[in-house]
């Protein structure tokens, strides 16, 4: 719900009250979700290398990894905070009823939409300065958002909208992926003695290494592919997008000439995508190019708005 309301957080004036009860709804949950995640996250690096590793030299550390997880749950009362959990959706839920937002067609979402975008694209520059994987983190948590929202609004113009919304996730799965495996290094690091051998230990902290460097890798390259357009662009095609309601004659012709003039194939993370049947295959041609250059330095002018 978060990713929703901060989509229309400049209109909606309950967004700081209610993006602090979904946070600490969330919270409560947080230590019984990481150690859960841990196991998830031993079994898929194990299966990974399956057939470079022996796994019964590293059953001290998935054992300690299984005691942790249900001294947790005992600790922290998982039925109890599950309980707590539901009371506040259904409190939630009682509460939206009486939402509302001021303004109205795709004015209400621009702001919320190009905000989203410009700060994943800033947390990617600061990860490709510094890799870090506390930058990595961040990034993940600005793409989650921004993958909602496009996700969301795919069903304007789902030709474009849906594919990348599609890379969205898929970047998103290798941040996570990373994410998880530096909690997971770090709880190795903070108790070795715990975890068995420490030779064991030191090589199973080597496989961890070499699958966040590929991880690190492949989620760069997606992430400069997915915000090759600036935020400028991008916010102006998504409000052509809008003011049009997705009509075929606006999606078919200037805006899908916008997609592939700023490099449709990069800024879709080198997926297929069909344009429509009455444009083709072809590239565009210099008058077109010229048409579609013209058409940006244009202001847009008012279509059929989109209810929100």
């Amino acid at each position: 719900m978060r990713w929703l309301i901060r989509l229309v957080r400049t209109s909606f004036g309950a967004y700081k009250d209610e993006n602090g009860r979904f946070r600490d709804a969330a919270a409560c949950l947080s230590e019984i979700r990481d150690a859960q995640a841990l196991i998830e996250t031993y079994d898929a690096l194990a299966n990974k290398y399956a057939e470079k590793i022996d796994k019964r030299s590293f059953t001290p550390i998935r054992r300690r990894l299984t005691e942790r997880r249900q001294r947790v749950s005992r600790q922290q009362d998982l039925e109890g905070k599950l309980a707590t959990f539901r009371r506040a959706m259904v409190d939630a839920r009682a509460r939206a009823e009486d939402w509302t937002v001021e303004g109205d067609g795709f004015d209400v979402v621009a702001v919320g939409l190009g905000q989203t975008h410009k700060r994943a694209a800033k947390a990617l520059e600061t990860a490709r300065d510094r890799s870090t994987a506390a930058n990595l983190h961040n990034l993940r948590k600005r793409v989650k958002y921004h993958r909602y929202h496009a996700n969301l609004l795919s069903a304007i113009w789902p030709n474009v909208l849906s594919p990348h919304a599609d890379v969205a996730d898929d970047l998103g799965d290798r941040l996570g992926q990373h994410h998880n495996l530096a909690v997971f290094r770090q709880t190795l690091a903070d108790d070795e003695d715990a975890f068995g051998d420490l030779q064991h230990v030191d090589g199973f902290v080597a496989l961890i290494d070499e699958r966040q460097s590929a991880l690190q890798a492949e989620a760069l390259i997606l992430a400069i592919r997915l915000f090759a357009k600036r935020r400028s662009t991008f916010a102006a095609d998504g409000r052509r997008i809008g003011m049009c309601g997705g009509t075929k004659r606006c999606c078919t012709t200037r805006n899908w000439f916008d997609f592939t003039v700023h490099g449709r194939r990069a800024w879709l993370g080198c997926r297929a995508v069909s344009p429509p049947s009455n444009h083709g295959e072809r590239n565009l041609t210099d008058d077109e190019r010229q048409q579609t250059a013209d058409a940006d330095r244009r202001p847009l002018r008012p279509r059929q708005r989109l209810r929100v």
